[in-house]
């Protein structure tokens, strides 16, 4: 069963939209502290702090996950409210562009939040990259690791030099029958 919602004003779209980029932004700034503490896990060799960190990384992406839901809710109102914005497409529609359809006296404080949301945005988007690299430096350097140690323990000459199993030359013999 949906709910009746009441078209939107310039004022109240300023109101939902101001309430909405305040959510993202602090969402996102506790997901950018998240990750900071993610890649010192991660360089400490801390395994409880990065479990720590993916969990509350996890329970920020529900939280991004619902504020995203509303941003297109309020977003599918806006079109239908506002004729200016259907000249783009409703998944396409910027905060910034809903910014613009604002009361006038919001317009300018909504537009500097839409864009310092897209800069923490941005900021949490290099931090997860830096991670992605931590993360796959730590793996290549254990799985060497573990290379070395099965050479090293390796005593029969199972493993190669790169630390794999490889098949060993074949055993060439026969028998003279003839004899």
């Amino acid at each position: 069963m949906t709910t009746y919602q009441p078209m939107l004003s310039p004022t109240s779209l300023a109101d939902r939209l101001d309430a909405l980029l305040d959510a993202l932004t602090s969402a996102y700034t506790r997901l950018a502290d998240a990750s900071d503490a993610h890649r010192e896990a991660i360089r400490d060799a801390d395994t409880r702090g990065v479990e720590a960190a993916v969990q509350r990384q996890t329970v920020l992406f529900r939280e991004l996950q619902k504020l995203d839901h509303q941003r297109r809710e309020l977003v599918a109102l806006a079109h239908a409210a506002f004729p200016l914005l259907r000249k783009t497409a409703a998944e396409r529609t910027t905060l910034t562009q809903l910014a613009a359809t604002a009361v006038d006296t919001r317009r300018g404080e909504l537009a500097t939040k839409a864009a310092n949301l897209r800069s923490v945005v941005a900021a949490v988007q290099e931090r997860n990259a830096s991670i992605r690299s931590a993360a796959a430096s730590l793996l290549a350097h254990m799985e060497g690791v573990m290379r070395q140690v099965a050479r090293q323990m390796s005593h029969t000459g199972t493993y190669s030099r790169r630390g794999v199993v490889e098949a060993a030359a074949g055993v060439v013999s026969a028998v003279d029958l003839r004899s």
